[in-house]
């Protein structure tokens, strides 16, 4: 019976240390790229790992995924550089919000004239004009670090040592491109394969685009599909037993999940290659954190537990942007459409607390990048400064996003801007996912966007 229902077999102690003794070890673009992202006593243990005598000689990378690889790592390295202009934005934000912060509070208790009119409170003993002045002397100091490192980070036109470094690993170890007619065969079996949800690729399947490569042209939706094509022809064709993919890729069209924990390859997966490559034994996965650990275990190689845990923290932190990013699961990141309105509207935005969770709502993305467009041109039209703060909180009931602008008497300055204002967008958010409220006194103007709790999530924070 073990024999026929192989793809349901429990693996064994033993059979784990068959695996990294004998086994083939195949790498998605996904861990390639990762490189360039992991940080760098992370990136340097896995690449030892890579390069270890007790490996290296038995890894391999398929075609489709050295095609990727060099398609997409200038985005990887691309987006590295440009993460020291993000956190440069947050941390002159940042500033700005101790700034305001420490202006108002000393406004307050200075109107109330409290050495005067109070014999006991004394706020001088516990608000330090020192400690707000050492805060902002730390921020600066930071910014001039982070100049500093950006001089030295790898921008797209320098030499790319890592990928001199990839090449030489995986020297003589690639696959071969299918050809033309090898190629539309697939092609037409993965749009019957995508339509009935058969791994892998069917998450992919609204994927745009495609790479050129000598006459073919290679689509990009089936580009999960491609890779495991050749994975099977190759344990195939040089009857392998052993085989393990090691993939950064967490979508549900490779993995057998529950219960919220990774069990292995998906049984239409191994039902699939043991069919068509009888005589391997054992096909099996790890993501990029799993491959570290049980390197370090079956190996000997020497590994930082502070390592696995930052590959692992990667992962989370791809499969949270992948989430984002899937139009048909309806997930609206709210810092990043208040990021993308604020292009199209000359205001300075602060966020002054409750972002640090990655807050996300599942409504219609059209109608929030509405509201949040009627509300920041309220700000523009009203607002004598520019200059809105947007803090996030919660109640028993409702996710408060919460705009606070400094007005100039609601005297218009510029129809630039102008829409169809906030009692319209009230009538239309009112209701099904919330609603919005508003408060004015002689300075200030605050509009409060309630979102019903059923239609947020806050997911695990990753710190990267």
């Amino acid at each position: 019976m073990n024999d026929v229902f192989k793809s349901h077999n429990d693996i064994t102690e033993e059979d784990f240390t068959k695996l990294w003794e004998k086994g083939l070890f195949v790498f998605d673009t996904n861990v390639l790229l990762d490189l360039y992202r992991l940080p760098e006593s992370a990136k340097k243990d896995l690449l030892n790992i890579l390069n270890d005598n007790k490996i290296n000689n038995r890894v391999w990378l398929p075609f489709q995924v050295v095609l990727e690889f060099t398609h997409n790592k200038l985005e990887a390295i691309s987006d590295q550089k440009n993460k020291f202009n993000t956190v440069r934005t947050i941390i002159n934000d940042s500033i700005d919000e101790t700034k305001i912060v420490y202006d108002n509070l000393f406004e307050k208790l200075n109107k109330l004239q409290l050495k005067k009119r109070h014999s006991a409170i004394n706020p001088d003993e516990y608000i330090d004009d020192n400690l707000f002045k050492e805060s902002l002397n730390k921020l600066n100091k930071f910014l001039k670090e982070l100049d500093k490192l950006d001089a030295k980070q790898p921008d797209v036109n320098n030499k790319d040592s890592l990928k001199d470094e990839i090449s030489k690993i995986f020297k003589n170890k690639i696959g071969a491109s299918f050809t033309k007619d090898e190629l539309e065969t697939i092609f037409t079996e993965g749009i019957l394969r995508y339509k009935d949800n058969i791994p892998p690729g069917y998450k992919d399947r609204d994927k745009e685009g495609f790479y050129l490569f000598e006459d073919k042209k290679i689509i990009r939706k089936f580009g999960d599909l491609l890779v495991w094509k050749e994975i099977i022809n190759k344990a195939e064709k040089e009857n392998l037993e052993f085989i393990i993919l090691v993939t950064g890729d967490s979508k549900e069209d490779w993995w057998q999940e529950k219960r919220g924990k990774k069990l292995g390859p998906r049984y239409e997966l191994l039902n699939e290659i043991y069919f068509k490559a009888p005589n391997l034994k054992i096909f099996h996965m790890y993501d990029t954190s799993g491959f570290m650990q049980y390197a370090k275990q079956y190996l000997k190689i020497n590994v930082k537990d502070q390592s696995i845990k930052e590959s692992k923290d990667l992962i989370e932190y791809n499969k949270l942007n992948e989430q984002i990013t899937t139009s048909e699961n309806g997930i609206i990141s709210i810092r990043e459409s208040i990021r993308q309105i604020s292009k199209q509207i000359s205001i300075k935005i602060i966020l002054t607390k409750g972002f640090e969770d990655s807050p996300f709502i599942f409504i219609p993305n059209q109608l929030f990048q509405f509201v949040l467009m009627e509300i920041l041109s309220n700000v523009f039209n009203h607002s004598f400064d520019k200059i809105v703060t947007i803090s996030l909180d919660y109640d028993e009931n409702y996710l408060i996003l919460k705009f606070k602008n400094k007005t100039n008497n609601f005297k218009t300055e510029s129809n630039k801007f102008r829409g169809k204002g906030i009692e319209f967008i009230s009538s239309v958010f009112n209701g099904e996912y919330g609603y919005i409220s508003t408060e004015l006194d002689d300075k200030f103007y605050q509009i409060q966007l309630f979102i019903d709790k059923k239609f947020t999530s806050t997911p695990k924070r990753v710190v990267m």
